[in-house]
């Protein structure tokens, strides 16, 4: 933060200038520090001194106020009571705080019960909650075929959606993806009609030979 200052009186703030700027036809870099200093010089312009802030209490927060201490603009914290607005804001902060920390810790909970229900290379079984659906990148056997789960939480079966086959060699064959989860990526590679196909695009739901694949 820099600060004007005229006949002893701050008369206006401002951040340190970016980049740079255009001057009497001449480019002043100011990641240069010596042209920045030169510049700030000569339009008046005066680095502020920067103070620690204090911390807010339960009953006191502190707003910042830039003064001339011998001279120099000094960053000041200012004591004060919380109004109510304030005090209404920081409740409803906290408390959407703990909300988040609590649903976090459910999502943990249930992804490691989702981890633990499932031995990966096992054939599939019918979730029947969250509690052992399969997470993404859980391997099964289903109708004598491997399979990788391409999303969590994943309750569908094998082939359905929310799957993909997985082969030991070469690219498995082209699916219908049924949404975002289970869209081919930009580069994926499969099989469709004794063909091997690219994807062109990312998020690529359509069929080989229409569109989005080489």
């Amino acid at each position: 933060m820099h600060a004007l200052i005229e006949n002893n009186v701050i008369t206006a703030l401002r951040d340190a200038p970016d980049g740079g700027a255009w001057e009497d036809g001449e480019w002043l870099d100011f990641t240069d520090p010596t042209v920045l200093s030169e510049w700030e010089a000569r339009h008046g312009w005066v680095p502020v001194v920067e103070t620690p802030r204090p911390d807010d209490t339960d009953t006191v927060k502190h707003d910042e106020k830039v003064e001339l201490v011998d001279g120099v603009p000094t960053q000041r914290w200012k004591a004060r009571p919380w109004n109510a607005a304030e005090v209404t804001e920081r409740e409803a902060r906290l408390a959407q705080t703990e909300q988040d920390a609590r649903d976090r810790a459910i999502l943990d909970a249930t992804a490691a019960l989702m981890e633990d229900a499932h031995t990966d290379g096992a054939a599939w079984v019918q979730p029947t909650g969250a509690h052992n659906a399969f997470p993404k990148g859980a391997t099964v056997t289903h109708n004598g075929k491997d399979w990788e789960s391409l999303t969590p939480a994943n309750v569908w079966p094998p082939g359905v959606t929310g799957w993909r086959e997985v082969v030991a060699e070469g690219p498995a064959a082209w699916a219908q993806p049924l949404g975002a989860h289970d869209a081919y990526p930009l580069g994926a590679t499969v099989t469709h009609k004794g063909k091997t196909w690219t994807s062109t695009i990312a998020a690529n739901v359509w069929k080989p030979g229409v569109y989005g694949w080489a």
